[in-house]
């Protein structure tokens, strides 16, 4: 064993400057995990040291002086290492025992971080109307809604307009073709005849009645007969202009328009359909809305 009064030779005083730190950076440690102890004493006057327990100077002293500066200086720096190095502390992340609590003095107060982002105003007083928020719908005015009707019953052969079409008055939405047309038209042909007819012999009935040939009750009869050609014709007439005829030029094309300007929120008539009310189960083609004036129709629970 090496005796623990060995004193440093004038050749180990760059240990001692080295050593000088004190015992504070040098506790007893274990280095590594061999069973090497290296204890310093705390009184440094005497410069004194042991070694014990060290495989590398059980009853060896026949190692050199170089040889002990390699070791002294290995062992110095690992200690130098461990002993000023920051010690593993469990708890230094750990949350404290109990939460710190700081108290202020007016709970109205607020601390705002960068407060120079926000702009500071005046407070005012502001009404505010209360709001409930409901269900619903958006409907038209029922007063400014008009169906569309074909009074002529017959086959679509050409639709003009579509549904969500903004559309005039009198604009053309569809063509009908009907055999009611080819009726109408027979019907004001024969009114027609029948009162030239009436009118004819209402002529020859005044004439003879002048001459004191007929009695007047033949001129009377003559005249009602011609009154009632003549209101024959003019239902003919007014039926033709009805279905939108002209007496003039006939057609079994019927052309059906606009009634009122809007937008056509309703379409029940598709191509070569049908149409009318004879061959069809609606006589509403279209439905045309003035969406100026809206009904909006919530659902309010009773409790609100």
């Amino acid at each position: 064993m090496v005796p623990s009064g060995r004193n440093l030779s004038p050749g180990q005083s760059v240990w001692r400057r080295f050593l000088s730190a004190g015992p504070s950076c040098f506790p007893p440690q274990r280095v590594g995990s061999a069973p090497f102890l290296l204890l310093l004493q705390n009184d440094w006057s005497g410069w004194g040291f042991h070694l014990s327990h060290s495989p590398l100077f059980l009853e060896d002293f026949s190692m050199t002086w170089k040889h002990w500066k390699q070791v002294l200086a290995l062992t110095g720096f690992v200690m130098f290492i461990a002993g000023c190095g920051k010690k593993f502390n469990p708890a230094a992340g750990a949350p404290p025992s109990s939460p710190q609590v700081i108290e202020s003095g007016d709970m109205s107060l607020l601390t705002v971080n960068n407060a120079e982002q926000f702009a500071v105003v005046h407070t005012g007083e502001t009404r505010v109307r209360s709001q409930l928020q409901v269900t619903g719908t958006v409907t038209p005015d029922v007063s400014r809604e008009v169906p569309v009707i074909s009074l002529a019953s017959g086959r679509v052969v050409d639709i003009k307009a579509r549904l969500d079409d903004d559309v005039k008055k009198g604009q053309l939405l569809l063509r009908v073709q009907s055999p009611d047309i080819t009726a109408a038209f027979d019907t004001y042909m024969k009114a027609k005849n029948d009162e030239l007819l009436a009118k004819k012999a209402e002529t020859r009935a005044q004439d003879l009645y002048s001459h004191g040939a007929i009695a007047l009750s033949a001129l009377e009869q003559a005249q009602n007969a011609e009154q009632d050609a003549q209101a024959d014709l003019t239902a003919a007439e007014n039926q033709l202009q009805v279905l939108g005829v002209d007496k003039q030029h006939p057609s079994t094309i019927v052309n059906v328009y606009a009634p009122i300007s809007g937008v056509i929120v309703a379409q029940n008539v598709t191509g070569a359909a049908a149409a009318g009310v004879t061959y069809s189960g609606s006589a509403t083609a279209f439905t045309i809305a003035d969406l100026s004036h809206v009904w909006i129709l919530c659902d309010v629970y009773e409790n609100d």
